[in-house]
């Protein structure tokens, strides 16, 4: 329903390692969500159609979100992300 009342449909273009292409998208004025316990918001916030990426993934997180933190670290060893206000 969010999507239907709110969103708009558009078009955008998806560059990846295999080539670019063009993808329907509904487009959200805003979307509000947490990432490692950090308040994040996209301004838009872009819903794909089909998947980008492989079936493994759902969602590619850039850095629109990434840099709204005031520090992030990435935990290799324990395979974690923070992202501190």
């Amino acid at each position: 329903m969010l999507l239907k009342g709110r969103g708009t449909k558009s078009k955008k273009q998806v560059t990846e390692v295999g080539g670019s292409n063009e993808r329907e998208t509904i487009e959200l004025p805003e979307m509000q969500f947490r990432v490692a316990g950090f308040a994040a918001t996209l301004r838009p916030a872009r819903v794909y159609f089909k998947l980008v990426g492989n079936e493994f993934h759902y969602g590619h997180l850039g850095m629109d979100v990434l840099s709204q933190a005031r520090e992030v670290r990435l935990d290799f060893v324990s395979m974690t992300l923070d992202m501190l206000p």
